[in-house]
């Protein structure tokens, strides 16, 4: 499929492309890949990659949940565009969610076709990387990891989890969403 990046941050971009690169481009469909809004952990400068951490505490703030609500009106115009219909997956972690909800719902006011019809589709694989020691920790030591990661995509230095196992379950998720989505 096409896979089209509507993302920030270098990190998240790298493994969107490594996702990208490995994906069957047979299948018949566009892929759009959105990162959550600004969530409170990124104003205080944390690390949220856990479930204790970030499936509750870690939500949007008000500058994203304008971000997802933005995000909405920019994927109304590319399904307008297109004539497609519009799967939405999330990641469970809060500030993931709040942002596919608000996506959903600009989607939805426009008439625009959205699956799964009852709410958006949770899916685990979307998590964000465990940075391991480093959760609720200073967003400073992302840097730590990303030059382990530079010399070895395998690495679970810190207990974090490997750049590989990451690509491996979000090609897994991609996979499972071009069977699942009933458009």
């Amino acid at each position: 499929p096409a896979i089209h990046f509507l993302v920030e941050g270098r990190a998240m971009l790298q493994l969107l492309l490594a996702v990208a690169a490995a994906a069957d481009d047979t299948a018949p469909r566009s892929i759009y890949v959105l990162r959550h809004g600004q969530s409170t952990a990124n104003v205080k400068g944390l690390i949220a990659s856990r479930p204790d951490s970030a499936l509750q505490l870690a939500g949007l703030t008000r500058v994203g949940r304008q971000q997802a609500a933005q995000a909405g009106r920019e994927v109304v115009a590319e399904a307008r565009r297109t004539g497609c219909h519009v799967a939405i997956y999330s990641s469970d972690f809060l500030r993931a969610l709040e942002t596919a909800r608000a996506v959903r719902e600009g989607v939805l006011a426009e008439g625009i076709k959205v699956w799964p019809t009852e709410e958006v589709c949770l899916d685990e694989a979307l998590r964000e990387r465990d940075f391991g020691d480093f959760d609720l920790g200073p967003d400073s030591s992302y840097e730590r990891v990303w030059a382990e990661d530079a010399l070895d995509a395998t690495h679970t230095r810190f207990g974090v989890e490997s750049v590989q196992a990451v690509v491996e379950r979000t090609i897994g998720m991609v996979e499972r969403a071009q069977r699942e989505a009933q458009l």
